[in-house]
């Protein structure tokens, strides 16, 4: 069952906030992070489960990454408490596997991630993905100069060198580059992230290929942290740690992207926390026995380029309409040609309040009302969409 997450600030108490964990995200970009963290919250992993809490909160609050996908919440209640003491900055989601043993799910930043819709796909192959059918979520991307719709799809493949472990991570691999395909046919973007349990050169599993040769091989996708598992001294960029400073180990932690993404991937951005060994003293016995990996996505590109080839939408609000308001508000805009238009408005915490207008409009001025009633006083965010491009402003509902 997936359970969403929006909850208030708990004050929680740790000498470890003053660590300093380097800060990874900017405020113009989307970055996005992948975890597994070892038997979150449970029994088989770090055995102060206190202290594990609260070293994974000093890193999502002080790193300044966007997304989560994270892997072994393995104890619904600390997932709870993770969130709850993040306040109403974050938000998330959690699901656990086919029988309540292992979770995983996303923690967010609630003005940069506006969810649409969280849920589990490809359910009917179960079996291949380790009864831990991939966990999909569509979302608005809002950075301060555009907004990009993304699907982000967080994994967490069967574990294990046996045949049998491998065969079936080939098969998911298999089915899921299939869905995805179908995605990318349509314009759909979609970053993956995951612990993928394996390697890429060569499997873990008696040196066959990688079960994500399929990725690899198709010019169609971008696998940000294929670099992290190049010949060379990779020691130095294992994502799983066999040993305290991570100095052995394995590279099976990873994020790919579709095609329609490369040039909004900042190059060479993805790597492995691997400043955290010695952040948090004691990191592989006290916070997991995985490294987190990120990328970053400049949407900004994409969107100077798009400008170039498609006329610009131009939004705004005409003075003489009231901003503040109270009753009715009318919102003025301008379309450049004909098409689909849609604005919506989202609160603070980026969550959709509603959708204004659904429509076809022809290319010129229009103007459409917002009923203040049915919005609670604030501060709302106006998105209209159209054409393939958005822009944005900002309406006061008044007390």
């Amino acid at each position: 069952m997936i359970r969403p997450f929006l909850l208030t600030a708990v004050l929680l108490t740790s000498s470890v906030y003053a660590q300093t964990i380097p800060v990874i995200g900017t405020s113009a970009t989307l970055d996005v992070a992948t975890w597994n963290i070892e038997d979150f919250g449970a029994d088989g992993g770090p055995t102060n489960n206190q202290l594990q809490l609260e070293n994974v909160l000093a890193v999502i609050r002080q790193s300044d990454i966007d997304l989560w996908g994270l892997q072994e919440l393995n104890d619904e209640v600390d997932f709870d408490a993770l969130l709850d003491s993040l306040g109403s900055a974050f938000s998330g989601a959690w699901v656990d596997d086919d029988f309540g043993n292992i979770g995983y799910g996303y923690v967010f930043r609630s003005d940069v991630i506006n969810d649409l819709q969280i849920s589990q796909i490809l359910t009917g192959s179960s079996f291949e993905f380790a009864y831990r059918p991939p966990l999909q979520m569509r979302a608005d991307v809002i950075l301060p100069d555009t907004t990009a719709e993304v699907r982000f799809i967080n994994l967490h493949m069967k574990a294990g060198g046996a045949f049998e472990d491998y065969e079936r991570r080939v098969a998911a691999s298999e089915i899921l580059k299939n869905y995805i395909d179908n995605l990318q046919s349509i314009g759909v973007d979609v970053i993956v992230m995951g612990d993928l349990n394996d390697e890429l050169l060569v499997s873990i599993s008696s040196g066959r290929p990688s079960p994500y040769s399929n990725f690899l091989n198709d010019d169609d996708y971008l696998f940000a942290t294929e670099p992290l598992d190049l010949p060379g001294d990779s020691n130095d960029r294992n994502t799983f740690c066999s040993s305290s400073m991570c100095t052995s180990g394995s590279v099976i932690d990873h994020i790919i992207a579709t095609g329609t993404l490369e040039d909004d991937y900042e190059d060479d951005s993805a790597d492995h926390f691997i400043e955290l060994v010695t952040a948090l003293p004691g990191y592989t016995s006290t916070t997991s026995d995985h490294l987190p990996v990120y990328a970053r996505f400049d949407f900004q590109g994409m969107g100077t380029a798009v400008a170039d080839e498609v006329p610009a939408v131009s939004f705004a609000i005409e003075a003489a309409y009231p901003n503040p308001f109270r009753g009715n508000a009318t919102l003025s805009y301008t379309v450049d040609r004909p098409g689909p238009v849609e604005i919506a408005l989202f609160d603070v915490l980026g969550r959709r309040a509603a959708v204004v207008a659904s429509t076809y409009r022809t290319a010129g001025t229009h103007r459409i009302l917002i009923d203040g009633a049915s919005l609670a006083p604030g501060l709302y965010v106006a998105r209209l969409t159209s054409n393939g491009q958005s822009a944005i402003t900002r309406l006061v509902r008044a007390q």
